[in-house]
């Protein structure tokens, strides 16, 4: 490590990148030790992007063919032009991968400030890499949910519950709405995620990984307390 930056260990840069997306899920310490003294983030932020637009296109497809969508879309017996679906799909996608980013930028920003706070010699871009890579167990989980998704059932709270969150366990023994959205609140590829942001952080910093653990399991204990508050805030 050298000024809170990751340390070389790869000189074959491009190579190294394609990689980095696979090796992050089975050899991740090695995946971090290899993104360099200065890692370039456009690569990263374009498959994730790329990956989010192919994820957003298809659940626009299955809102349109709701039967809300369709009542909306074609009133009076209008055929509405392809046009005109066409929009409102890119508005979708859109408008979701912006947010996902915004999101994604909160998450880094609240990152950053815990790292500054806890005194860990970490570099901002170094951090983003961190953060970028962390993300491949979210995107799997959401093509894992492709299979499973039905716009019809949308209104359904156990029907919008992801793959791999504690909430489809829960929602097997109650049918609390409740207690099944808070469950689902826990879901082991976000968990998955900030794992990988923590120890990217012991790497990166050669601190312990129970403090990078720490680093990072605070934003996941500050996300999961704001998504609670508003599931009691809102109205049942």
């Amino acid at each position: 490590m050298e000024n809170g930056q990751l340390v070389v260990v790869n000189t074959n840069q491009k190579q190294t990148k394609l990689s980095h997306l696979l090796t992050i899920l089975y050899a991740p310490t090695n995946t971090f030790r290899a993104l360099g003294q200065s890692p370039k983030l456009r690569w990263l932020i374009f498959i994730l992007l790329t990956a989010h637009i192919g994820i957003t296109f298809f659940v626009s497809e299955g809102l349109l063919e709701t039967s809300e969508m369709q009542g909306l879309l074609n009133q009076n017996d209008v055929q509405m032009p392809a046009a005109v679906l066409n929009l409102i799909k890119f508005l979708i996608v859109l408008f979701s991968s912006l947010w996902y980013f915004f999101m994604l930028f909160i998450v880094y920003l609240l990152q950053l400030a815990v790292v500054k706070f806890m005194k860990l010699p970490l570099g901002g871009k170094a951090l983003g890499a961190i953060i970028l890579l962390s993300q491949v167990p979210q995107i799997i989980g959401k093509i894992l949910q492709f299979p499973f998704f039905n716009p019809d059932q949308l209104q359904n709270e156990e029907a919008q519950i992801a793959i791999g969150s504690l909430g489809l366990l829960v929602s097997q023994f109650t049918t609390d709405g409740t207690l099944i959205r808070l469950a689902a609140n826990v879901n082991i590829f976000e968990i998955w995620s900030y794992a990988l942001i923590g120890l990217g952080i012991s790497v990166a910093t050669a601190c312990s990984i129970k403090k990078g653990f720490l680093a990072s399991f605070v934003i996941w204990a500050l996300v999961f307390v704001l998504n609670t508050a508003v599931i009691f805030l809102l109205p049942r």
